[in-house]
Formats: C-alpha cells, structure tokens, sequence
C-alpha cells in the first residue's frame, strides 16, 4: 500500500550469497520498512 507520508518504501526485500560449497546464506528474507516524510535520525 503506497503511503504519500513515506518517501522511502522498501517491500519484500531479499538477498541471498551462494557460498564457496554452493551453499545459500539469507542476509535478509522478505524485510519491508518505510522512511517517513520529516524524519531526521533512526533511533
């Protein structure tokens, strides 16, 4: 859902490595988060 007080939006965010033995290793699995309009420093 698109939100216009949002003006950063990151949806179902994956990265995946193939390691040396073709191994898979999630670094991140369907992450969302959003930055909102006016927001100065992430706590």
């Amino acid at each position: 859902m698109q939100n216009d007080s949002h003006i950063f939006e990151v949806k179902n965010l994956c990265k995946h490595f193939s390691t040396k033995n073709k191994a898979v290793m999630k670094a991140v699995d369907n992450v969302s988060f959003y930055i909102k309009k006016g927001v100065k420093h992430l706590a």
